[in-house]
């Protein structure tokens, strides 16, 4: 389970069997290893330390791993040093290279020189040994801690020769590069001279978000992308990615300019991920088809080789264009959380025509096309236009009627039910089950009534039942400050107070998706429903108590929102730092049968630390 990203299954296995088989510290290792990737280092930390003495090499190795995670979101010395003493331990009891150089690296930075200078010289003999052995199978490793060995003896040339060495056998390892980048950083934020060679060696690979019109249609009346272009077109591209160096790619999978862009990149063995608005059946019907069964050919293709295809819903779409109005922000979104952990930031590349978006329209007044796509890019110094044609580009912002590159009609305002994006949350209080009659009264008032106090703003819909909070927003950001805000309130307050039992704690799932809003025909009040609200609902079952998980939708659209933000800010000269951060766990497998999900953990940023 932990091989193939089931985080949560793998610890409900192990929590089950631990039942039949509780003095188990192999049990107790995996499901502390579950729970950290899990982003649940205090829990993780909890069944660590449990395991007393003398921990084996496997527990020193999580428990630093904790330690220093917990470090890096406090920025306390204490932490710090519990890090360097674990990797310490680790190192000693099984001279591994791992342990061994961040014992290293966090013993400089705890101040203590001279046992740095010592752990790496010895970590830079165990390294010849691997070498001399042919241990290594790859050389990445051993190579980059040896980068790191020499830099802290203040060899820098021989150091930058190793990480030169090292960066030449990464290929697409690019979150083991980032990492080798991240040990340097923490270095240089504790005052440690790193060259900017070094940083040179392990540079962030180019990411690019590319957008561009499709082929014409045949009924179209005026030509703007005919097949007599490809070629030129596609060679265009191809200067572009070899100017950009692009090395991760994320694009829609359209015949014409979409198909370019993914067959251009994977002919430079660069990685493609594809992103679709729904179903890729339907989206072949609307968007490829007509071209012919060459470009349906190619379009199947693509979708077998790619690296990931993602989706803003899976499901089929009915005849409006809310999701459309999304692919630009999505694209953004998933770009972003993909180039983050790398030190990267996307770059968009268009294929244009110099037209602008047409004017909004719509239940939610969104617009769909290339245009768009282009005009809600956060950032003008990461966007490359290809002209398409020999119109001038016209200006993003003026608003000048346009067709909406054959999108379905949207439903008129006025229709009984509409699509509507919003973001969800769904969240459970757990040991409400457990309350005797006598204290629901206080469950009720007290309770909801201090959870209320705290929350930041009334959402869109709200409604409880029982122990049990479904909320909606339009956006991700402040529902994500919401979710926060109702776990800060429940976890941190002690219930005995309130004549409730300790301990209290809740379970926060968090989606975003295309929903179906309309007045409930006995009710008479609004209400939203449909198969995202249902996946949202889904996720919080499977959700580690006291956290908050988001699907990969919310944690793109958030990411996406925080992007325009932090350009915003930056425009007007202001200081900007994000405020909620979303670290994969990986793909879980959703309550009652719901299929896979990938998922992250939403949390708040800790307010700067040295190194964090």
């Amino acid at each position: 389970m932990l091989d193939q990203g089931q985080t949560f299954l793998a610890h409900d296995l192990a929590q089950s069997a631990l039942r039949r088989f509780p003095d188990s510290v192999r049990l107790r290792q995996a499901a502390a290893l579950a729970l950290l990737r899990a982003g649940a280092l205090a829990e993780a930390q909890g069944v660590l330390e449990s395991l007393g003495a003398p921990p084996d090499e496997e527990t020193l190795g999580l428990l630093a791993r904790v330690y220093k995670g917990l470090w890096k979101r406090s920025g306390t010395p204490e932490d710090a040093r519990h890090a360097r003493d674990a990797y310490l331990r680790g190192f000693r009891a099984s001279h591994g290279l791992w342990t061994g150089i961040n014992a290293a690296t966090m013993s400089w930075i705890v101040g203590d020189r001279a046992l740095a200078a010592q752990l790496a010289g010895q970590v830079l003999d165990i390294c010849a040994q691997t070498s001399s052995r042919g241990a290594d199978a790859d050389g990445y490793w051993r190579l980059a801690t040896e980068g790191e060995a020499l830099l802290l003896l203040g060899r820098e040339e021989d150091a930058a020769a190793s990480y030169a060495a090292a960066a030449a056998r990464a290929g697409r390892r690019y979150a083991s590069v980032a990492a080798s980048r991240q040990q340097l950083q923490l270095l240089a934020a504790h005052g440690f001279p790193v060259p900017d060679t070094l940083f040179q060696a392990l540079r962030p690979p180019a990411v690019v978000v590319f957008v561009g019109h499709m082929l014409d249609r045949p009924d179209r009346l005026a030509p703007r992308f005919p097949e007599s272009r490809e070629a030129a077109v596609r060679g265009e591209i191809v200067r572009h990615l070899d100017a950009l160096d692009a090395r991760i790619g994320y694009s829609a999978a359209a015949c014409g300019s979409d198909l370019l862009f993914i067959e251009a990149m994977r002919e430079r063995g660069a990685e493609v991920n594809i992103v679709l608005p729904y179903a890729g059946d339907d989206f072949e019907r609307a968007s490829v088809a007509f071209a012919g069964p060459r470009w349906s050919a190619r379009f199947r293709e693509a979708l077998r080789r790619a690296d990931s295809v993602k989706y803003v819903t899976e499901e089929s779409v009915p005849g409006d264009d809310i999701v459309f109005g999304l692919m630009g922000r999505m694209l953004l979104g998933y770009a972003s959380l993909a180039a983050e952990p790398l030190e990267a930031a996307p770059t968009l590349l268009a294929v244009w025509d110099g037209r602008p978006a047409p004017a909004a329209s719509g239940p939610c007044g969104v617009v769909a096309g290339t245009a768009d796509a282009i005009a809600g890019w956060p950032d003008a110094a990461r966007r490359v236009i290809i002209p398409l044609g020999d119109a001038p580009p016209a200006s993003l912002e003026s608003g000048a009627e346009g067709a909406a590159e054959g999108r379905p009609a949207s439903p008129p305002d006025d229709a009984p039910i509409r699509r509507q994006i919003k973001t969800l949350l769904f969240a459970d209080v757990i040991g409400y089950s457990r309350l005797q009659e006598d204290r629901m009264p206080a469950f009720m008032f007290s309770f909801l009534q201090r959870v209320a106090g705290h929350l930041p703003q009334t959402p869109r819909f709200v409604n409880t039942w029982g122990d049990a909070i479904f909320a909606l927003m339009d956006g991700a950001t402040p529902l994500a400050e919401y979710a926060l805000a109702l776990q800060e309130v429940v976890c941190n307050t002690d219930w005995t107070e309130f004549g409730l039992p300790g301990g209290m704690s809740v379970r926060i799932g968090v989606h975003a998706g295309p929903v179906f809003e309309g007045i409930d025909p006995i009710t008479g009040t609004v209400n939203y429903y449909g198969s995202h609200v249902n996946r949202a609902a889904r996720i919080e079952p499977v959700t580690v108590p006291g956290n908050v998980y988001a699907s990969e939708q919310f944690a793109a659209l958030l990411t996406a929102e925080q992007r325009t933000a932090e350009q915003e800010a930056r425009r007007g000269g202001r200081d900007w730092r994000p405020t909620f951060a979303c670290e994969y766990i990986g793909t879980l497998a959703l309550a009652k049968d719901y299929g896979y999900q990938p998922t992250y953990h939403l949390r708040r940023v800790a307010p700067a630390a040295p190194g964090g």
